[in-house]
C-alpha cells in the first residue's frame, strides 16, 4: 500500500503532467488561429481568400457591399505587397551572399 508521501508525489506529478499538456495545448491552438502568422506563411493564399471575400461582397451590389469590396481589394493588395516585397529581399539576400 502506498504511503501518504507517495500519494502526494503522484498528484503533484499528475498536476505539473496536466499543466504541461493544457500549455502545449493552448500554444496550438493559439498558433492554429494566429491569422497574421497564416498570411505571413501563405501570402497568395491570403490574396485570393481577399479577392473572393471582396468578389463576394460586391455581388451584392449594395452601397456596403461596395465599401467592403474596397475594403477587400485592398487587403489582397497590400497581402501581394507584403508578398513582393519578401520576395525581392530573399532575392537581393541571395545575391549578396553569392
Amino acid at each position: 500500500m502506498a504511503t501518504r508521501a507517495e500519494i502526494k508525489d503522484n498528484i503533484e506529478q499528475t498536476r505539473e503532467h496536466i499543466s504541461f499538456t493544457i500549455d502545449e495545448i493552448s500554444h496550438i491552438v493559439h498558433k492554429k488561429l494566429d491569422v497574421q502568422e497564416k498570411v505571413r506563411e501563405n501570402p497568395m493564399g491570403a490574396v485570393t481568400i481577399a479577392m473572393a471575400f471582396g468578389f463576394t461582397i460586391a455581388s451584392f451590389a449594395s452601397p456596403i457591399g461596395k465599401i467592403l469590396f474596397r475594403i477587400g481589394m485592398k487587403s489582397a493588395t497590400a497581402a501581394l505587397g507584403a508578398y513582393i516585397t519578401k520576395k525581392s529581399i530573399e532575392i537581393v539576400t541571395s545575391r549578396i551572399k553569392a
